[in-house]
């Protein structure tokens, strides 16, 4: 928190939706059916995306546009990135609502990868989905963000 604001410092930053729609999450890639057989989903590459996107990404324009293409998936909410201390850094949500997902959503994540590790230690999380009711939230943990997606499952 900074400036007694009580807002994390890139907070107010937002990655808004993008017109059009790409051919997946990153350029040339097809998003495939998930295994269930359902609708499309922003997922079909998740874990390896996550990886993409913070690990070969070299600008910030590139992380920008990645998001945005998230974004613009049908029946995507929003998106949110958080640091590894569970700050939120990138959002579509108002504060408030991004704050409480954020803390929420990283201490399940980290809970989650604690557990696989408890049971393998060879082992690692590389995706957490959760769906309810009126959400499906995808968290794909990296070691130094969780991007999260929430999305209407319905459309």
């Amino acid at each position: 928190m900074r400036g007694g604001t009580g807002r994390p410092a890139a907070l107010g930053q937002r990655a808004g939706g993008a017109e059009g729609r790409g051919p997946g999450l990153l350029s040339g890639t097809a998003t495939p059916r998930p295994p269930h057989g359902g609708p499309r989903s922003p997922w079909g590459g998740a874990v390896a995306a996550a990886r993409v996107l913070w690990c070969l990404l070299s600008s910030q324009a590139e992380v920008e546009e990645t998001l945005k293409r998230i974004q613009a998936h049908r029946g995507v909410v929003a998106t949110i990135v958080v640091n590894a201390e569970g700050i939120p850094i990138r959002t579509t949500l108002d504060n408030s609502t991004t704050v409480q997902y954020a803390g929420l959503l990283h201490q399940l994540t980290m809970k989650a990868r604690s557990t696989v590790r408890d049971i393998d230690p060879q082992n690692d999380l590389t995706f957490l989905r959760i769906r309810s009711k009126k959400h499906e939230i995808m968290v794909a943990p990296d070691k130094e963000y969780l991007l999260i997606v929430i999305q209407n499952p319905c459309e």
